[in-house]
């Protein structure tokens, strides 16, 4: 630790070499793959159409934890599918998807205007008994959401990938699907970018933030169609989404209290209502975040990329006036938040770059660097 006394504040450059923990409230994938309606039938379109895949690969433990190899491991599936006839024609690491509220909407955009007439979700976790893969093929109902509950989907679940392809093609002979699909290409397309952002661009803050109030988002319960309730579903599903949704009151709760911190007028907020509603009780600007490796949020919100960097610094300010520099790979999957103006959609990101491994102290590093620059803007 190097301590260098500078006019206004002290400033202390501490290298981290491992991942340090606040009080964290983690936040859950989505219960949608879990509570699907699993039956034995293959898509009857799946050899004559486009689909989009969605990989969910284990991250891997180190200086911090970083992201796997999916794009390897993407490849390997890809070439499978091939062999077999499937069209996919697109391909999403799916924690980049659910990466924030602008980004699914900017994901959604081709899988709704690309003819993707289904979905496959690869996801592969490991254990102390080893490696699970499962392949799990959905109907696109090119809906707002990629899934909806008791949506039938068809399910394989083994420990190898190259097994699963070969029972995979076994049952689309059995069901006696024809190949359509002649003009597979030979390397998966991968989609980790999209158009997050829909106006101009500010790696600074707002000075409006002042006067304008600001929207926070709440972290979304689970809710049902208005087509069904809890009744249409087992027991074991229902559990599922009370646990979500318990896990998900802890998080608003540790948002209440984090946002105490914001000097000036804000009101949590139900985002699910849209940004015209916002507007129209009297939001200036909304609170956003993405949830990515820094290099694919760098990416997203149009920062310069210096592909040779292995690590980004994070300013922190711990207090008034004292402020550290974190080091985190660029891989490692981390939460950066900015403000965007809700009418004519311009973003402020801060004049640092201030993302971290937890979304409390992406927060709370977003909120002190904003009173920070309050006050340097003051002196």
């Amino acid at each position: 630790m190097f301590l260098f006394h500078m006019r206004y504040f002290q400033l202390f450059f501490i290298f981290l070499t491992s991942v340090k923990a606040i009080c964290q409230v983690e936040i859950p994938h989505l219960p949608d793959i879990n509570i699907l309606d699993y039956t034995n039938s293959i898509p009857q379109n799946l050899m004559s159409s486009r689909s989009a895949v969605f990989i969910d690969f284990p991250d891997v433990e180190g200086k911090a934890v970083v992201r796997g190899d999916w794009k390897g491991f993407t490849q390997k599936a890809h070439e499978e599918f091939k062999r077999i006839g499937i069209d996919a024609v697109a391909y999403y690491h799916l924690s980049d998807f659910y990466s924030g509220i602008d980004a699914i909407t900017g994901f959604m955009k081709p899988i709704k205007s690309r003819n993707i007439e289904n979905l496959i979700f690869i996801r592969q976790t490991n254990n102390a008994l080893g490696t699970e893969i499962e392949i799990i093929i959905v109907p696109n109902e090119a809906s707002d959401k990629l899934l909806s509950p008791k949506q039938k989907a068809y399910r394989l679940q083994g420990s190898e990938l190259r097994t699963l392809t070969q029972k995979l093609g076994r049952d689309i002979y059995r069901a006696n699907l024809v190949n359509k699909n002649f003009l597979i290409i030979d390397r998966a397309e991968f989609f980790t970018d999209t158009d997050v952002i829909k106006g101009r661009r500010y790696e600074s803050f707002s000075r409006d933030l002042k006067i304008g109030k600001l929207a926070v988002p709440l972290f979304s319960e689970y809710t049902f169609p208005a087509n069904m309730d809890s009744s249409d579903l087992t027991l074991d599903k229902v559990k599922i989404i009370q646990d979500y949704n318990k896990a998900i009151e802890r998080l608003n709760s540790k948002l209440v209290s984090i946002m105490e911190n914001y000097p000036f007028k804000y009101e949590l907020v139900n985002y699910s209502l849209g940004e015209d509603h916002l507007y129209r009780r009297e939001f200036s600007y909304v609170l956003m975040y993405l949830h990515a490796p820094g290099r694919n949020i760098r990416e997203l919100l149009n920062y310069e990329i210096d592909y040779t960097e292995t690590d980004y610094i994070t300013l922190k300010t711990i207090m008034d006036e004292i402020t550290t520099l974190e080091q985190i790979p660029v891989n490692a999957p981390v939460y950066k938040y900015y403000m965007k103006q809700i009418v004519n959609k311009e973003i402020y990101l801060g004049a640092q770059w201030d993302a971290d491994l937890t979304w409390e102290g992406a927060l709370l590093n977003h909120i002190n660097n904003f009173k920070q620059a309050l006050e340097d803007e003051n002196n």
